[in-house]
């Protein structure tokens, strides 16, 4: 017979989580988000490092689709598009450390560590931070890079010309915020009551 007016003993733990506060779901489906996207991310990194054409090459290209209409470029064109590429490395750097902050958060939930849904905040918070960094970068070096790079280009469809201006111009800012989407899904879904409860009782 159980003696009343001893104290319970406390619940095991299981894997290190509470029995009374449960996993909530959304730190296991970014767990697994922050692999896959960590993955993509690598992924990407090293396919344009081992690709078969570098940026510059698969833009000149690009201008040269109609045969009978070759793209011709100035000195002054080939350097404003160096110029805007040179914000590439900035770029990568950043790709390698929000992928490697992603890998690193995304197993540390799964693993159940306290840590992870911390180091998941600040992975958010610095993309965000380098997402408009970017867009900034691009507006006041890449904008008028490219601006000059068009203007120099003689002989091609004008029609390509513009069209492909405004992809390489507009393309980074869209794809910039397009990419903010997910740290801030992250940042608004893993800030809830129920993940901190779930941290506080690891």
């Amino acid at each position: 017979m159980e003696d009343p007016y001893q104290a319970p003993e406390s619940e095991t733990l299981v894997d290190g989580v509470s029995p009374l506060v449960p996993k909530p779901s959304q730190v296991t489906v970014f767990g697994v988000l922050h692999l896959l996207v960590a993955t993509v991310g690598f992924g990407g990194i090293i396919f344009n490092k081992l690709g078969s054409n570098d940026p510059r090459t698969s833009i000149l290209q690009s201008f040269q689709q109609d045969k009978e209409a070759p793209a011709e470029f100035t000195p002054e064109a080939l350097e404003a598009l160096d110029k805007a590429l040179s914000l590439n490395l900035y770029f990568e750097i950043f790709s390698v450390i929000l992928a490697t902050m992603l890998l690193t958060s995304g197993l540390a939930m799964l693993l159940n560590a306290r840590w992870g849904v911390g180091l998941s905040h600040k992975y958010s918070l610095l993309s965000i931070i380098a997402k408009i960094a970017s867009i900034i970068l691009i507006i006041i070096i890449a904008f008028p890079a490219y601006q000059t790079f068009c203007d120099g280009i003689s002989g091609a469809n004008e029609t390509i010309v513009k069209t492909l201006c405004l992809v390489y111009k507009f393309g980074g800012v869209a794809g910039a915020f397009m990419m903010m989407i997910y740290p801030i899904t992250a940042w608004i879904l893993l800030t809830r009551q129920n993940v901190k409860d779930f941290q506080q009782s690891l």
